[in-house]
Formats: structure tokens, sequence, C-alpha cells
């Protein structure tokens, strides 16, 4: 079903976004123990259109998880799976969709369901469970509580981030800086 091609540019352009993640996660954004805001999912976004859902994974799953070693964190692998699920989620409905037609209902379905389910469903119900499991907030109600800010303030902040990304991502591909997948 997805292709998945392994090539050394490849390699190169999914460490950058890696890299890119990881210092929009862990470094330019606004954090407490269980709320995070930024704009960490823009790489992931570019990786889901340019290179697909399993890439897009990938990159999400080593970006959490050397960003917890770089911040002397220990990861939770339940919201490393989360964020696996993000990527792939993205990739599903980005993939070689780059640019984007702001008067197509189409195009605007196809970046808001993805934004939607990876907010709503994972990040405030699933990613809620496993802070609450790990011990950051007495409780799941509790910490799905505290969390609705965050996905009310990221829903549509990502829904009209994203077709910016996809844009970008069209153009680097027409100037040959990213090689599609």
């Amino acid at each position: 079903m997805f292709k998945v091609q392994f090539s050394v540019r490849l390699m190169c352009q999914i460490a950058l976004l890696i890299a890119l993640t990881i210092i929009l996660n862990r470094f330019l954004s606004i954090e407490t123990p269980i709320v995070r805001i930024g704009f960490a999912f823009a790489p992931i976004v570019i990786a889901a259109c340019a290179f697909g859902p399993v890439w897009a994974a990938a990159t999400y799953v080593v970006a959490d998880l050397l960003g917890a070693l770089i911040k002397a964190q220990t990861p939770i692998p339940g919201l490393t799976l989360s964020y696996a699920l993000m990527g792939f989620i993205f990739g599903l409905f980005l993939y070689g969709r780059a640019g984007f037609k702001p008067s197509s209902v189409k195009s605007w379905l196809r970046v808001v369901i993805p934004v939607a389910i990876n907010q709503v469903v994972l990040s405030l119900l699933v990613n809620s469970f496993w802070l609450a499991a790990a011990g950051y907030y007495s409780g799941y109600l509790a910490t799905v509580g505290v969390r609705v800010a965050q996905t009310a303030i990221l829903i549509p902040v990502q829904a009209a981030v994203t077709p910016l990304l996809l844009r970008v991502v069209a153009i680097l591909e027409k100037q040959r800086f990213i090689a599609r997948a």
C-alpha cells in the first residue's frame, strides 16, 4: 500500500525535520507538565506531505525519543505511540497533496479532518490517558479538563498553518529541494 523508499538524501531530509521538530517541541513551545502549545506539528506535516505516513510517523517517534533524551526526561511509550499515529494520520490525508486551493472544500476537509482527529482523539483523549497513567496529573478527567484549552487553541492554529505548509512543500518540490519518497 505504501512504498517506503530509502536514500541518503531522504535520510538527510528526515534528519533535518527531526531536528526542527525537537527544537520546536522542546525549546520553542509553551510548556507545563501536561500542556504543550507550539509548532512542532509543522515539520511532521511537511514529512507527511512530502514523504508519506510511514516517514511522518517515524519522524515524530524519533523526535520524541531524542527530545526526551536531550531534555533528560523519561519518554512515555504511550505518548510516543500517539505521536506515531499523529504522523501517520497526517500522512494518510496529506501525502502527495502539496499545494492548497483555498476555494476548495475538499482541500479544507483534507486539512481539517486530520487536525481534528489528531487534536481531539489523540492529543486530548489518548494523550491525557497516558499522562494520567504516568502520574503527571491526578486522574484522567482532570487531565482532560486541563488539556481542553490546549486543544481549543491548537485546532484553529494547525488548521490555519497546515495549508501554508502544503504550499511550502509544493514550492520546495518544484525547486527540487524535496524529492518525493
